[in-house]
């Protein structure tokens, strides 16, 4: 990681640069690719379409962190907090595929949870695909408890 790496809230003007960044982040792991893989696309959306979606809903009603090594966007995190349960949802942690490695996205994470426990969280929760080894690593040595385990059942009707 740069010694100048920078965190900050997200304004309009980042929306294009962090769609790209996360579904670029995402793609060889998202569960939406594998269920189009499996099942085609849902109702004529397809994948990519699905997490723009995603994003988009994620900009407009959620808090919206960025990661800046030298000027350029390389970490996103989003989220929301449940003010009366105190309780944070870390909802998408990203960080450019070409930075992968470098203890980016360990800062990107510290800096939301930085971020949450000033606004008042207490407790923070986030899930992740059991086949992410990266984020699963990341997350167990910064500390979270894994507690459960849930399977994703679909059937094409």
């Amino acid at each position: 990681m740069s010694p100048t790496m920078n965190f900050r809230l997200a304004q309009p003007e980042d929306y294009s640069t962090i769609e790209t960044l996360i579904i670029d982040s995402f793609e060889p792991i998202t569960a939406y690719k594998t269920i189009e893989t499996q099942m085609g696309e849902l109702n004529g959306h397809g994948w990519h379409g699905r997490w723009q979606n995603r994003v988009r809903n994620a900009f407009k009603s959620q808090i919206v962190l960025l990661g800046e090594d030298e000027g350029e966007v390389v970490a996103y995190a989003s989220g929301t907090i449940d003010e009366a349960e105190k309780l944070a949802l870390l909802d998408i942690l990203a960080v450019d595929r070409n930075r992968h490695g470098k203890g980016i996205g360990r800062a990107m994470l510290r800096a939301f949870l930085d971020h949450v426990k000033q606004a008042g969280a207490e407790v923070v929760h986030l899930e992740c695909l059991s086949n992410n080894e990266r984020g699963n690593s990341l997350y167990e040595s910064e500390g979270f408890s894994d507690i459960y385990h849930t399977i994703q059942w679909y059937k094409k009707l």
